[in-house]
């Protein structure tokens, strides 16, 4: 399976298990030399920041060949 459709697939899960949330980008995403961050937020209508994170990419050849996703701690409220 290729890297864009795992992506995928696991964009479509997420939206199945919490429906109505949506992800957003809190900020500019940034590269450098194939590296690349885009800080998010995740969550319903009424608490757009309920997850927040950073997904770093590594791309190659044009080609991305790595994905991490950082999923910030739970704020204490």
């Amino acid at each position: 399976m290729r890297v864009s459709k795992k992506i995928d697939a696991i964009a479509e899960l997420l939206f199945t298990q919490f429906e109505g949330y949506v992800f957003s980008a809190r900020g500019p995403g940034q590269s450098i030399h194939g590296v690349g961050r885009l800080p998010w937020s995740y969550g319903p209508p009424d608490d757009p920041q309920r997850m927040t994170g950073t997904d770093v990419g590594i791309v190659k050849d044009g080609k991305l060949t790595a994905l991490y996703v950082f999923i910030d701690p739970p704020s204490q409220k």
